[in-house]
């Protein structure tokens, strides 16, 4: 399961996240208020998820998203909002959102997000393909090359 970093500047949103991803089976790794703080505790933590609000104190969550993806593209980040301004959706998705969800939030709505932005790609181990599958196909391209051969005859 994943580790998860909470950014939002509401208490009881924070637990109320942190309490639906425990029961998904996430730990949450750390939270913080403030957008401001979101670089160090990445640096620290090092989540596998961000949930992040767009209105905080200090740094609001749009300009700490941008910093966040201009030195680790790779951070997976759900932004979770009141705001339902288009402008304000289409800017955390141009800088590198992964999903936004509008509040208030469901554990349902949470969950699918999770798990889709979660999503692995698969393993290269696990597309091996067995001894028999292999010369199956084999054999099956020989049959094509063979066949493409003999049209063009």
């Amino acid at each position: 399961m994943a580790e998860i970093l909470i950014v939002d500047d509401s208490y009881l949103m924070r637990k109320s996240i942190k309490k639906m991803v425990e029961r998904m089976g996430h730990t949450v790794v750390g939270e913080t208020f403030d957008g401001k703080y979101l670089m160090q505790k990445y640096i620290q933590l090092s989540p596998d998820l961000i949930t992040l609000d767009i209105v905080m104190i200090e740094k609001n969550g749009l300009t700490a998203l941008k910093e966040l993806k201009e030195k680790y593209p790779e951070a997976k980040v759900i932004m979770i909002s009141s705001i339902s301004q288009r402008i304000k959706v289409l800017t955390a998705l141009k800088y590198g959102a992964d999903h936004f969800i509008l509040k208030p939030l469901s554990e349902e709505k949470l969950k699918q997000v999770i798990d889709e932005v979660l999503e692995e790609t698969p393993d290269p181990q696990s597309e091996k393909l067995s001894l028999e599958e292999e010369k199956e196909m084999i054999g099956k391209q020989r049959e094509q090359i063979t066949h493409s051969t003999k049209d063009k005859d």
